[in-house]
C-alpha cells in the first residue's frame, strides 16, 4: 500500500490497527497466535471502500506472517461508531482486532450528542496503515471542469449544488466545511454513513453533484473513464493521479497540522 507522511487537517482518512481493552502485551504471549485459531479484523465501514481495501491487503500479509487465517469482518453504520462500540466490548485475547478511521474515531467520544460508550482508554494503538488523501469528483458530462467551478456553482447556488460524503462528521465532512468556510461556497450534503462505497453508485448513476472520497475509492472509476477527478486534497500530487492537481494547486489549502495532532491526541 502508498503510505506517505501527510499534515492533511481533516481530508485523509488514517487506518490504524487496534486491539480492543489489551490485557497484555501481545509480545508477551508466547503461545499467540495459536495454529488453527481464527483472527477477526472488523471493519467499521461497507465492503468495497478505500478502508475495506486496505484492510482486506493487511489481513493477507498478516495471514502469511502469522501463519493464521485472518478473517474481515464488515460492520458498517454510523461513520463506524457501532464498530467501534462492539471493539470496545470485545475480549482482549488477541483474536479481535478493528481499523479505525480518523477523525471519526475520535469526533464519535468528544461530541456529547454522538453518546459513545467508548474513549481512546479502549483501544491500544498497534499501527499506523495507510493514509489516503481525499478527492472531490464529478462525471466525465460535469459542467464542472475545475475545482473552481464547482466551488463558484456552489456559491452562486446555495444548497443546491449536492456532493457526497461518507457520513456526518467524516473526513469529508469536515473537508467540506472548511472548504465552504475558506471560499464562501454553501453545498448541499448527501450523508452515507456506511461509507463512501455506498455513495459509488448513486454518484455514477447521476443522483448526486460531486462525489467526495479518499484517492483509493475511485481509481478504477478513473482508469475506465467514468470519472473527472477536480482536485486531491493535499499539498503534493498523488502518484495514482498525477495530472490531477492538488486543492492547494488551485488555491484551497485545506489542511491544519496542528489540528490534527491535537484530535490524533485527545
Amino acid at each position: 500500500m502508498y503510505h506517505r507522511k501527510s499534515n492533511t487537517f481533516m481530508v485523509t482518512v488514517a487506518l490504524a490497527t487496534l486491539l480492543a481493552l489489551c490485557l497484555a502485551p501481545l509480545s508477551a504471549q508466547a503461545n499467540w497466535p495459536v495454529k488453527g485459531k481464527t483472527i477477526q479484523l472488523w471493519i467499521g465501514f461497507a465492503a468495497g471502500s478505500g478502508t475495506d481495501s486496505g484492510a482486506r491487503l493487511m489481513a493477507a500479509g498478516l495471514e502469511s506472517e502469522l501463519g493464521v487465517s485472518i478473517v474481515p469482518m464488515n460492520k458498517p453504520g454510523a461513520s463506524s461508531q457501532i464498530m467501534y462500540s462492539e471493539l470496545a466490548r470485545a475480549k482482549g485475547d488477541g483474536y479481535v482486532f478493528g481499523t479505525i478511521n480518523f477523525p471519526s474515531a475520535v469526533v464519535s467520544y468528544i461530541d456529547p450528542d454522538r453518546k459513545a460508550t467508548y474513549t481512546k482508554k479502549n483501544f491500544d494503538l498497534l499501527a499506523l496503515h495507510i493514509v489516503d488523501p481525499g478527492i472531490i469528483a464529478v462525471l466525465p458530462n460535469s459542467p464542472y471542469k475545475t475545482l473552481g467551478d464547482l466551488v463558484a456553482a456552489a456559491k452562486a447556488n446555495p444548497k443546491k449544488i449536492t456532493i457526497t460524503t461518507s457520513g456526518i462528521q467524516s473526513d469529508e465532512h469536515f473537508a467540506l466545511l472548511q472548504l465552504e468556510e475558506m471560499s464562501g461556497a454553501q453545498f448541499a450534503f448527501v450523508h452515507f454513513s456506511q461509507g463512501a462505497a455506498a455513495a459509488i453508485a448513486p454518484f455514477l448513476g447521476g443522483k448526486v453533484d460531486a462525489y467526495t472520497g479518499n484517492v483509493a475509492d475511485v481509481i478504477s472509476q478513473h482508469r475506465a473513464g467514468q470519472v473527472r477527478i477536480l482536485g486531491v486534497m493535499d499539498d503534493v500530487r498523488t502518484r495514482f493521479y498525477p495530472d490531477v492537481p492538488t486543492f492547494e494547486e488551485q488555491g484551497f489549502k485545506l489542511y491544519n497540522s496542528v489540528l490534527l495532532k491535537r484530535l490524533s491526541t485527545s
